[in-house]
């Protein structure tokens, strides 16, 4: 591979330059600015440092230039392909999750389960306080005192002792 050309038309030195660990760090903008000027003086010196910047900055442009486009459904095919040669493995518990998850992402399902959970909803709150007062009851006539109510919570306890 043949050594890069610097800005001179001349060919970068095959002897590495001291500096070179630096280089990394000066392009990415993590040397304090005394030893950024330090390099910057130094590149004025160092043709192999020159060349080597130079094509990093051309890798960079080309890279800005190549369109990169994610295909999810050729990752997620490879992910499957993986699971099914077992190179890969999912837990349990997340296979039986996507499956539910997928089952409930379904229009028709998720209408269903959200009107029977509101069903419920409206049947417990509509029947079971009647019931609820009709148990506290029933014990407190079996002990024969009356029952603790502090502990029940206040937003039920008007419709446990027959109020609105």
């Amino acid at each position: 591979m043949a050594d890069p050309l610097v800005e001179g038309g001349e060919k970068a030195s095959t002897m590495k330059c001291p500096w070179e660990p630096k280089l990394s760090a000066y392009w990415d903008g993590e040397l304090p600015s005394e030893e950024q000027a330090t390099m910057v003086h130094h590149f004025s010196v160092c043709p192999h440092c020159r060349a080597t910047l130079k094509m990093w900055a051309q890798w960079r442009q080309s890279l800005q230039q190549v369109n990169f486009s994610v295909n999810w459904t050729a990752i997620a095919a490879t992910m499957e392909q993986l699971r099914a040669v077992g190179a890969y493995r999912v837990p349990r518990w997340r296979v039986w999750w996507e499956r539910v998850d997928n089952w409930l992402m379904r229009p028709v399902v998720a209408f269903r389960a959200a009107m029977t959970v509101a069903l419920l909803l409206a049947l417990v709150l509509a029947n079971g306080t009647p019931l609820v007062a009709r148990a506290a009851q029933q014990i407190s006539t079996k002990l024969g005192q009356p029952i603790e109510w502090s502990i029940v919570l206040p937003s039920v306890l008007p419709l446990l002792k027959g109020g609105n």
